[in-house]
């Protein structure tokens, strides 16, 4: 028989995104610490699912929950978790809703967290509660500190003072549920390689929102970093580590607050953190110390301090100089801003961030090679990209370099205009037709559903598909966007690469009820209900949107699952021809897709009887030809 509040641990655990089995392991630790009979997996998938499928179908019938009677596991559950008792409280508010709260009680169950000695005693000892932990490694001392204990063990007292510290330490680090507000290292000898192998085997990634290290050397920076929870770190303080390879890094570019202390800071540095740093999203402030002084035109040099926000160069860097000087004297700093400002929002963000991307390039291997920052070296770079990137590359460069310098000499424009197009001509010869993803693969990826995550990504597939969405759209899709009425999903696409003023398009696309593409939009839909987040394609943990290159990702592995070859925008593409392959007018294509002109859209559709004007009556009457007509002699007629 099944302990009583099961029902209700399984609701609270689906509303914390936990598959059948977290929960079952969930339900084993509970049983085991109160003594609870334990249930077999089998047994519990088989409630599971039956308590979810009746969950769907009551909010499908616009019913509310069954009436919640108990909520004693799910209030261990939160214990264990080491959740406060008003994040308990709110969370069991969400999942549950204030009338069934109230009908249960909810207050006098929540004493459970006070009078059960025995299991917060596990939970101390697990040291789920632990926020604050330093260890610090001197020559012959090692000291332990946290919120429930501190000891300092030294040589003096005992041949072996290391073991008992780092057993310690290593036995809060291993939890797995861990979450340190700081974790603090020091290490001014060698950092005790039994801890050093203890890093190297860890199962998982340590969760602190500050990391402060000051260890013997840039490797073991460099292990300790790769140790890290990056969505979790939000300040990052080294006192020493190769910014070389730190920037490197993954997840260089997850936190906001860099903090770093050099020997000495060289240009090149500046350089690899300015490249780094540039390209994230959450970066706030980065701190920088050395033992010489740091040079000031050095860093205006490398960030442009002098000329705004890009980089600024030739007579365009000394205008806005001038005028950053004339500000000054006047006290009209707040002028500069509004210039600057306008300036760095006149381009859509991502072409910004992309032009920027490749001027730091450009301007890395002028300085490499000692060359004067100019045109002529800009033609150099151009010339020795060409025998590594294509044409479109080589475009994006020269339009980065314009938009830096605003002018380009006759000649130097007519070079950068011959190494394009030689570069077109000989991509002529190699160019492949473009993949198009047609409504068969759809249907092939519709057979792959099995759970939850692979729902969300076959709705990603098909809504891509049906709307003709770029993978920005569809990162941007609220739920707001999008509405069906009268068999017809309307889909409003807010803001677009080729509409930077946001002015919005809507596209409608054929979803009647009982569709695929109406019920994964349903199933979906109360699938979030108990988060309600804005973004339809969001992130689990954070209902943030999901960025366009992991929509992009997400699709693509989903074409790899069924061995074709792909990409998020092939689907656009595929559509667009499909609706050729239906009979579309041209017109209407390009008002289904939002193209702003037929020559955009012209790139997308590949040759069709159609589009050349032959209607569908003579397509179907005329017979396929397979050869020229053959002769045959008639026989004499007799006389």
């Amino acid at each position: 028989m099944p302990p009583p509040g099961l029902h209700s641990l399984i609701l609270y655990d689906n509303f914390e995104w936990k598959t059948a089995q977290k929960s079952h392991e969930n339900l084993q630790t509970i049983c085991v610490l109160t003594k609870i009979p334990a249930v077999s997996l089998e047994e519990f998938e088989t409630k599971f699912y039956g308590i979810l499928k009746e969950n769907y179908q009551r909010k499908l019938d616009f019913r509310n929950l069954a009436e919640i009677d108990n909520l004693k596991l799910c209030i261990i559950s939160d214990v264990l978790a080491g959740k406060s008792i008003g994040k308990s409280y709110k969370d069991m508010l969400e999942t549950f809703g204030a009338d069934n709260i109230d009908m249960s009680d909810l207050k006098k169950q929540l004493v459970l967290r006070r009078v059960s000695n025995s299991l917060k005693t596990v939970v101390e000892q697990g040291n789920l509660f632990t926020k604050e932990l330093s260890i610090d490694f001197q020559q012959n001392f090692i000291c332990v500190d946290d919120i429930h204990f501190s000891a300092s063990y030294s040589a003096e007292w005992d041949v072996d003072y290391e073991e008992m510290p780092l057993k310690y330490a290593m036995m809060i680090l291993k939890n797995t549920k861990l979450q340190l507000n700081r974790l603090h290292i020091v290490s001014s000898s060698s950092t005790d390689p039994v801890f050093i192998d203890f890093l190297k085997n860890l199962s998982h990634k340590i969760s602190t929102k500050e990391l402060y290290l000051n260890v013997d050397c840039p490797e073991t920076t460099h292990l300790f970093l790769t140790c890290m929870k990056p969505e979790f770190l939000d300040i990052l303080t080294l006192k020493t580590g190769n910014i070389d390879e730190i920037v490197k890094l993954d997840y260089f570019l997850d936190f906001p607050v860099f903090s770093i202390k050099l020997s000495n800071l060289t240009e090149e540095h500046l350089m690899n953190l300015r490249e780094g740093l540039s390209k994230s999203q959450k970066f706030k402030d980065c701190y920088i110390s050395t033992e010489n002084p740091i040079r000031l035109e050095l860093i205006e040099n490398v960030f442009s301090l002098s000329s705004g926000p890009e980089f600024s160069e030739g007579p365009r860097q000394a205008f806005l100089k001038e005028i950053t000087e004339n500000a000054r004297n006047r006290n009209s700093d707040d002028i500069v801003q509004t210039l600057m400002t306008a300036l760095s929002s006149a381009k859509a963000a991502s072409t910004m961030k992309a032009y920027g991307q490749e001027n730091e390039q450009r301007r890395r291997w002028i300085l490499e090679r000692g060359l004067p920052l100019n045109e002529v070296s800009t033609v150099m770079y151009l010339a020795w990209k060409s025998e590594s990137v294509g044409s479109g590359s080589l475009a994006k460069i020269s339009a980065a370099y314009k938009m830096v310098n605003n002018e380009v000499s006759i000649p130097g424009a007519q070079c950068v205009a011959e190494l394009i197009n030689s570069k077109k001509r000989a991509e002529a010869t190699t160019r492949k037709q473009p993949v198009c993803i047609n409504e068969p693969v759809i249907v092939k990826i519709m057979s792959t559903l099995e759970d939850a995550k692979s729902e969300i990504d076959v709705l990603l597939v098909h809504l891509s598909y049906s709307a003709l969405l770029r993978a920005s759209e569809a990162s941007n899709l609220q739920w707001k966007d999008v509405r069906v009425k009268n068999g017809l999903l309307e889909v409003f696409v807010a803001e677009a690469k080729n509409d930077q003023l946001g002015k919005g398009r809507t596209t409608f696309v054929q979803c009647k009820a009982g569709s695929d593409l109406d019920l994964l939009l349903k199933r979906w839909k109360v699938r979030c209900s108990l988060k309600n987040p804005d973004f339809i394609f969001h992130n689990l943990h954070n209902q943030k949107p999901l960025s366009p290159s992991s929509i992009s990702s997400i699709v693509k592995a989903k074409f790899d699952a069924i061995g074709v070859q792909g990409s998020h925008h092939a689907l656009r593409r595929g559509r667009a021809n499909d609706l050729q392959a239906e009979g579309f007018s041209l017109d209407e294509i390009q008002r289904t897709g939002r193209w702003r002109s037929p020559a955009g859209m012209s790139t997308y559709l590949r040759d069709n009887p159609r589009a050349q004007g032959i209607r569908v009556e003579e397509m179907e009457s005329e017979e396929e030809e397979e050869g020229p007509p053959s002769l045959t002699r008639e026989a004499p007629v007799p006389l």
